[in-house]
């Protein structure tokens, strides 16, 4: 039974194209361990960051490509297609990010590290439903960077309001950005059949 659980999780990996997944995973957790203090904002005098909380950044690019599985024929035509299995796709990626939260916990704060992984791969859900699959990448990689760049301030004080991403564990308006975004676009990729741009990526 084990051989078969296991044999099975591999041809669902292999048909939702989850090794690109696997490896910005890893991409995450290397950002988060090898750069965990602030570094020099280009172009700003006397201006650093962290660069830490950016890393789920990683994950999000790659999270259209898996999650346009779902809108292919072969996914479409399949038993229990349809909204649950989108569902259960991002139930999946739920818990993935619990889990990268619980396994970064001890060298960054759990609560940042699950918000902000949330609140991309939110965005990267949505993306995958209202963006042509040639630009689905450039929300969750651009505002990260945007928020890094013109968000940082000076030593000593927080972050702009709007640039949620860098703002500290307790921060209850982040908190809430995450949820909405992280709601929305889940809740816009399982609602929609189609996306809006046509199935480019269908094989």
């Amino acid at each position: 039974m084990r051989l078969t659980a296991a044999g099975t999780a591999v041809l669902v990996a292999r048909a939702w194209g989850l090794k690109p997944v696997a490896k910005a995973l890893i991409g995450v957790v290397v950002l988060s361990v090898a750069w965990r203090g602030p570094l020099a904002v280009p172009g700003r005098r006397d201006v650093a960051e962290l660069i830490w909380p950016l890393a789920p950044c990683l994950l999000a690019i790659v999270v259209p490509a898996a999650a346009d599985r779902a809108h292919t024929d072969q996914e479409r035509c399949a038993p229990r297609s349809g909204p649950r299995r989108r569902l259960v796709f991002v139930g999946a990626l739920f818990a993935t990010t619990l889990a990268l939260a619980s396994g970064l916990a001890a060298l960054h704060p759990f609560v940042v590290v699950g918000r902000n992984t949330l609140l991309l791969c939110g965005i990267a859900l949505a993306g995958t439903v209202a963006l042509p699959a040639s630009t689905r990448w450039i929300p969750p990689s651009f505002i990260p960077i945007v928020m890094w760049l013109l968000g940082a301030r000076s030593a000593g004080q927080d972050p702009a309001g709007w640039a949620v991403l860098l703002h500290d564990p307790s921060s209850f308006p982040a908190a809430c950005v995450a949820a909405v975004f992280f709601l929305a676009g889940a809740g816009l990729y399982v609602a929609s059949e189609r996306p809006l741009f046509g199935l480019e990526n269908s094989r």
